[in-house]
């Protein structure tokens, strides 16, 4: 678990995922357990300090429990917070703990000569190499929220991915934030809500709750700051411990 003290930003991000989450509880979106995990702002002289300009660093306690392996697919805001989510989720017990993760990937365009790798594709290779987790995190959709024109479009991609890792297994979706295409996160968002209402096997991890909040996204409104790379790694990992409570 994360230690308890937090930036200024980061406690507002919580605030705003707790009451998001729980507002769209029956939804499908994960809601952030009282004893979620929380990242520390160490200060210059080493001391706990609660501004949002320090660099936010995690602690180094042991694991509560073994929360067995997880594996991660995503594009540039996962690759920006690798080092957040892999300290995130030590903490709370997962290993070993695989992340594939690369800028500008989609979910089934891609893998062609100077393309990045397509989501639905590194989880096929993943598991060609033995790497088949029973725990899943996606973090993809924010290069495909401009191309799936309608709800089908949106339905037939997250689908593509969730059938990749198919059956048996826990899957957390990370939810995509485009501040300045408000219509079109919103309609992926709430198609990815539909879709989990739908099933057992898929628990969402609201970035959208948390992303808007002052200081945690770039001026492009889509890439996480030093702060918002800590509340990125805090959505994916609450989301893992709630599809940890799942079969």
């Amino acid at each position: 678990m994360f230690p308890r003290v937090v930036s200024v930003l980061v406690v507002v991000a919580l605030g705003a995922l707790a009451g998001c989450a729980g507002a769209a509880g029956d939804a499908g979106v994960a809601e952030r357990s009282p004893g979620g995990p929380q990242p520390s702002i160490a200060g210059a002289d080493g001391s706990s300090s609660v501004t949002s300009t320090t660099v936010v660093s995690f602690g180094t306690k042991a694991p509560r429990i073994v929360r067995g392996a997880v594996a991660i697919v995503g594009d540039s805001l996962t690759a920006q917070s690798t080092n957040a989510l892999r300290a995130g989720l030590a903490e709370e017990g997962w290993k070993p703990v695989t992340i594939d993760a690369e800028r500008n990937r989609r979910i089934v365009v891609g893998s062609g000569p100077g393309e990045p790798k397509a989501g639905r594709s590194v989880v096929k290779a993943l598991k060609a190499s033995g790497t088949d987790p029973h725990t899943w995190i996606v973090a993809l959709g924010t290069n495909d929220v401009l191309a799936a024109a309608d709800d089908t479009q949106v339905r037939a991609l997250v689908m593509a991915m969730l059938d990749a890792i198919g059956p048996g297994h826990r899957i957390v979706w990370v939810d995509v934030y485009l501040g300045q295409q408000q219509a079109a996160t919103t309609r992926w968002n709430r198609m990815l809500r539909e879709i989990a209402s739908e099933r057992t096997d898929l628990v969402l991890a609201p970035w959208s709750a948390v992303a808007y909040t002052e200081g945690i996204l770039i001026d492009d409104q889509i890439h996480p700051t030093v702060d918002g790379q800590a509340a990125f790694a805090i959505t994916a990992v609450n989301g893992a411990e709630q599809a940890a409570a799942r079969p």
